[in-house]
């Protein structure tokens, strides 16, 4: 398209944008914009090298003013198939141990596993640690350093942190 392609860097498009203005002396500067916007959009960009479908419908819908027939024969002459997205499937790790978050040693077998600890909570969020190391951390510190909020102490005993994060 007017000697563009998708694999030139933004410098090599801007000089050849600057070429082609001063071989046709000025004349269809307004055509020459609206390509120098097109290669400068990455959903076209993208589009022009994958040529997925719906990557090339989407361009249609997204784009200020999009190259409708350029992208239109794009779309009927491709034999790409569309992009499709898979959401992982994330699962909880019920076999590593956590740790304390203050000394880092192991608090539990597991999270589903039965035990004593305590919840320390503030504005950052909530964090989990052995009930003497909590103690000994609010004694010396009750605000958090990161967001200067009093700390939230908690000790729960006999139950396990898979319940815990449901509950809090």
């Amino acid at each position: 398209m007017l000697g563009y392609n998708a694999e030139m860097s933004s410098l090599q498009r801007k000089e050849h944008h600057e070429k082609l203005k001063s071989k046709y002396n000025n004349k269809i500067n307004a055509e020459l914009e609206y390509a120098y916007g097109w290669m400068g959009n990455g959903n076209f960009l993208d589009a022009l090298q994958n040529q997925a479908p719906n990557q090339i419908e989407y361009c249609k819908r997204s784009m200020e003013h999009p190259p409708l027939k350029l992208l239109e024969k794009m779309r009927q002459e491709t034999t790409v198939q569309a992009i499709t997205l898979t959401r992982k499937k994330c699962e909880a790790d019920i076999m590593s141990k956590p740790s304390c978050y203050l000394c880092g040693k192991t608090l539990a077998e597991s999270i589903v596993s039965i035990t004593d600890f305590s919840l320390l909570k503030c504005n950052c969020g909530q964090q989990y640690a052995h009930i003497s190391c909590a103690d000994k951390h609010i004694s010396n510190n009750s605000q958090c350093g990161i967001c200067k909020k009093y700390i939230m102490l908690n000790h729960i005993r006999h139950s396990n942190l898979h319940k815990t994060l449901l509950r809090f």
